[in-house]
């Protein structure tokens, strides 16, 4: 295998190891509180895992280390509620909020998603 092949693929390989918890996909739309801001943004959660999670917003207005509090109901479960900071912003209007806060409603639902 040339070098470079093979520094891509340890790099793709510890790129893929990285992820602490699995995500699963939800579809869900939410309202999202960010640092310093009067109004919350309507996105969508589009996956969730027990340590972070992605939103998809109609425009990339946010910023890298904003503060960021969701919350949603889930029949049966209750008020599942989050929050941490923005650690990465992608093109299309995806975000990355890796969480430090998290509802027992929150970490019960996710741990029912990943059987």
């Amino acid at each position: 295998m040339p070098t470079t092949a093979r520094a891509t693929a340890k790099r793709d390989l510890g790129h893929a190891n990285r992820r602490r918890h699995p995500r699963v996909p939800v579809g869900l739309p939410v309202e999202v509180h960010l640092s310093g801001r009067v109004d919350a943004l309507t996105v969508e959660l589009s996956d969730i895992a027990a340590g972070g999670v992605r939103f998809r917003a109609p425009a990339n207005d946010v910023t890298l280390g904003e503060r960021a509090r969701f919350m949603f109901v889930v029949a049966g479960s209750g008020a599942c509620a989050a929050e941490g900071h923005i650690t990465r912003i992608n093109p299309g209007g995806e975000f990355i909020v890796e969480l430090d806060k998290t509802s027992p409603a929150f970490r019960a639902f996710v741990s029912s998603l990943v059987v």
